[in-house]
């Protein structure tokens, strides 16, 4: 019985291992997948909101691992990626983290692992400007990279060691360190370890002769670093290069060379989609070019704030700040208005901005004589300075504690080591017994949630390639019948078989089907845009009867065609706060499919009235109108309805699909009214433009 029961055991055991194994393997791909999709993030990405979420993710996904399984590498990299994420808001936070993984590197002996949390401790220590901490920290993870050949960690190093002699201000100390870094990353053989360092090297070393005043040497090290940049393909940083030497230009008064580079910046931002540092370019024009030309400055500042806010990213707190203080000597309301975005703005990102627009606004109330607001504000600009006398207080705090781990980083190895020697083989087994039960209960729960997701995502694949195909075979046969006819005529005329004046007489046939192809033309290119994610609406005030009136004009001839009188009853001064661009498309697609289904001699009334927090516009037509199936399948989002008109025109069931993208898109409502016989009404409200 003895036996049988160990063999049972050992079956047991067995078991259990091998299936905590697979779900400690499990999460732990989860959690690398999680930090690769965050490094992604930080470069191509402005969105700090998107980046925020991401990282909770990451930090449950930790919490859980920590909470099952003991520590492997994957979670102390993770670990550590995610203490540099909150090391700038929460650095106290961020080292006890970093301490915790220099423990399990201990314990389990990943010796280049706890190379690098070290450094990243020493990062945060200089960061927090304990200047002494940091380069002993440095030191020692750079000794550890140079003894097992790591050089561009070595040489990565090395340059955060001249970092802090540059922070010191002994600049030829700074340049020896960036030199030594030089020499190592000339041997490095991987070319993008190569490439980024020496980039980073010559920008650094730039940066000092700029310092030291020394224009020439500055300049030939930062034009180095581009060049570097350009060889190693580093398409990325370009901006940044040229930003940087702009600010040298700027600084020793090129004030059109420094223009000129930050225009470089701001092509190559452009080209690449990199909006976010396409935001910070336009807010170094903005500065440089403000003294010269106040109002292209200030334009530029309102590019910078825009796009910011789009991308929810912290540049905004620059162009915020630079709108501020000129509307501070010239529109107070503006100038309050900006204000208070920058003190709300400023209290999630930077204490440095926080400061200057409490101060900011103090000024603004003081000369509006607002005096209960002003005594607000420089209620907060004292808790403010306490708090600074906080983080003083938190700086020493700091320190010590560098010291004090320092010291007790070796006996704690030893601690732990013992400890981890100590254990009841028995209660392992309760142990894992009880944690295999828990995991399997959320294992389950994951799997049928995760299978749930597929079947809803698989479904709208299918939907989603299902609508594209139909589209694609509308678009493609109604694009063969003009185009056909266009050659049809063409070959005719070359073969010299028509006349001028058979020319003349299928000439209107000829513009009606080009202009119908036109038109399709038109609304494909908006529909793909929409589907990749590739219109920005730029949103601006203006009036109702500018869109009302082009439309009309637009459509003059081919309402002319078919004896149709356009009516317009548009109140000139009705303003809205919308994308013109987008409203006009809308506009186009309502008024010509009212031409298309309604007959001859009929009558096209576009209106549009005031309500109380919108404008509301409509297309309405006396031609053969709809049912109510037909009704609710025009405004589907899933499915497309293509029907010919009353003179036989051609379409493509895309209008209605764009007018209904474009309306929501713009923060109104789409709806029809119709009756078969008795002709359609389609309305759509955009939001009143603020006074």
């Amino acid at each position: 019985m003895k036996v049988l029961y160990s063999v049972f055991l050992f079956f047991v055991f067995s078991f259990i291992s091998t299936n905590l194994l697979a779900g400690k393997k499990e999460l732990g791909n989860l959690i690398d997948t999680k930090r690769d999709k965050l490094e992604k993030l930080d470069v191509y990405s402005g969105n700090d909101s998107i980046i925020s979420k991401e990282y909770s993710q990451l930090k449950t996904l930790l919490d859980s691992f920590n909470l099952m399984y003991q520590p492997n590498r994957q979670y102390v990299r993770s670990l550590n990626f995610y203490a540099n994420y909150i090391k700038e808001n929460k650095p106290k936070e961020a080292i006890i983290l970093l301490q915790k993984a220099e423990r399990i590197c201990e314990l389990n002996k990943y010796d280049t692992l706890k190379a690098f949390i070290t450094h990243d401790l020493a990062s945060i220590y200089f960061q927090k400007d304990l200047i002494n901490e940091s380069y002993s920290f440095f030191m020692e993870s750079a000794k550890y990279f140079k003894e097992v050949n790591d050089m561009p960690a070595y040489a990565y190093t090395l340059i955060d060691i001249g970092n802090v002699y540059y922070r010191k201000e002994p600049f030829d100390l700074a340049l020896d360190y960036y030199f030594q870094a030089e020499q190592v990353l000339l041997n490095v053989k991987k070319e993008s370890d190569r490439a980024w360092g020496l980039a980073l090297v010559y920008d650094n070393i730039g940066q000092v002769f700029s310092r030291k005043k020394n224009f020439d040497s500055s300049l030939y090290y930062f034009n180095k670093s581009i060049h570097i940049k350009y060889e190693g393909k580093l398409k990325s940083t370009y901006y940044n290069s040229y930003i940087t030497i702009s600010d040298l230009y700027y600084r020793f008064g090129f004030i059109d060379t420094a223009l000129n580079y930050v225009q470089k910046a701001i092509d190559i931002c452009t080209k690449q989609n990199q909006l976010n540092q396409l935001a910070f370019c336009y807010y170094s024009y903005g500065r440089k070019k403000f003294k010269r030309d106040t109002a292209k400055g200030v334009e530029y500042f309102y590019k910078s704030y825009n796009l910011a806010k789009e991308m929810e990213s912290s540049i905004i707190i620059r162009p915020l700040f630079s709108l501020t203080k000129y509307y501070s000597m010239h529109n107070n309301d503006s100038a309050l208005y900006y204000g208070l975005i920058l003190y709300n703005k400023s209290k999630s990102y930077t204490n440095f901005y926080l400061h200057k627009s409490i101060d900011l606004l103090i000024g603004i109330y003081s000369k509006t004589k607002n005096y209960n607001e002003e005594a607000r504000f420089l209620k907060l600009k004292i808790d403010e300075l306490e708090k600074d006398n906080d983080n003083k207080l938190f700086k020493t705090e700091l320190a010590n504690e560098a010291e004090r781990w320092g010291k007790e980083r070796e006996k704690l190895n030893e601690t732990q080591k013992r400890n981890a020697l100590i254990r009841n083989f028995q209660s392992i087994i309760v142990f894992i017994v009880l944690v295999f039960s828990l995991f399997l209960f959320r294992a389950q729960r994951k799997l049928k949630k995760t299978a749930k997701q597929l079947e809803i995502s698989n479904k709208q694949l299918k939907d989603t390639i299902k609508t594209k195909d139909m589209m694609y075979s509308i678009v493609a046969h109604d694009l063969r019948g003009p185009v056909g006819a266009s050659l049809e005529l063409v070959k005719l005329m070359d073969d010299s078989n028509i006349d001028a004046e058979s020319f003349i007489q299928v000439l209107p046939t000829m513009r009606k089907s080009m202009q119908e192809t036109y038109n399709l033309l038109e609304n494909l290119l908006a529909w793909a845009q929409i589907n990749k994610h590739e219109i920005h609406l730029k949103k601006e005030k203006f009036k109702v009867c500018t869109v009302v009136i082009e439309s009309e004009k637009l459509h003059h001839e081919s309402a002319k065609t078919k004896d149709i009188t356009i009516v317009k009853h548009s109140g000139k001064n009705l303003m809205v706060f919308a994308d013109k661009s987008s409203v006009a498309t809308v506009l186009r697609n309502l008024v010509s499919n009212a031409i298309k289904f309604t007959s001859t001699h009929g009558e096209i009334h576009i209106q549009s009235k005031e309500k109380e927090d919108f404008v509301e516009i409509s297309v309405t037509d006396t031609g053969v109108g709809m049912d109510s199936t037909t009704m609710e399948t025009i405004l589907n989002k899933k499915t497309t309805l293509t029907k010919r008109g009353t003179a036989d025109e051609k379409g493509s069931g895309l209008g209605l699909k764009l007018c209904r993208e474009f309306v929501n898109m713009n923060g109104g409502e789409i709806w029809v009214e119709s009756e078969v016989g008795k002709g359609s009404k389609f309305t759509f409200t955009l939001p009143k433009a603020k006074s």
